[in-house]
């Protein structure tokens, strides 16, 4: 009979790959505040117009990022956060 050995592949810290799917932008209409809560840390939140015309950009080490968008017009924005392997879009209706 012979022998077999097993090797188990372990997952190293350094291999695990932070994500921003399944993040969420609330609420979405919105008046004022938006609220992101990202599921990875983002570097760069940044906002376009429907016309892709960057109108806001904040830097941030953070999960949950709030942009004032009360002086925006009624209409629709998309919001990008920008994370260390990947981005993450959401549109967004300004009422």
């Amino acid at each position: 009979m012979k022998s077999a050995t097993i090797y188990s592949e372990a997952t190293s810290v350094n291999s695990v790959k932070e994500s921003l799917n399944g993040s969420v932008a609330f609420p979405n209409p919105v008046t004022s505040v938006l609220n992101l809560q990202l599921t990875a840390p983002a570097k760069e939140i940044v906002v376009y117009s429907i016309e892709e015309k960057q109108l806001y950009s904040q830097n941030t080490t953070s999960g949950n990022v709030e942009i004032d968008m009360s002086g925006f017009r009624p209409g629709i924005y998309f919001v990008k956060a920008i994370g260390q392997n990947e981005t993450w879009t959401q549109k967004v209706l300004k009422k």
